[in-house]
């Protein structure tokens, strides 16, 4: 069921015993990484390949086959792209601040 309007999607408030954690911002940068080398590097080795024996086909084999290398390294969440995890802040300490914010406000 998807969360309603206005609930916490925090990884903390989440109660499926197997949730995943998600990518931190290191990770995702490295996951960009990694996809744009292979899938640009796959196709410049495809491009020279088909290129020298005349064949469209290798040039589409070979960019297929770095989408794939690269769907398979960045997709899932593994471990190598959560090594950063991301620290939520409560929202008890918003609620501690409000008051305070407000006397100086006021005065």
């Amino acid at each position: 069921m998807p969360p309603s309007f206005g609930q916490s999607l925090s990884p903390e408030s989440s109660s499926s015993m197997f949730s995943i954690p998600p990518l931190d911002f290191a990770g995702q940068h490295k996951a960009e990484k990694i996809m744009h080398t292979s899938i640009v590097g796959s196709s410049v080795v495809g491009l020279a390949l088909g290129f020298s024996l005349g064949s469209l086909r290798l040039v589409y084999t070979c960019f297929f086959i770095g989408v794939l290398i690269a769907s398979v390294a960045t997709i899932p969440p593994w471990g190598y792209l959560r090594m950063n995890p991301i620290k939520f802040v409560s929202e008890s300490v918003f609620d501690d601040d409000a008051p305070e914010e407000a006397e100086k406000k006021t005065q």
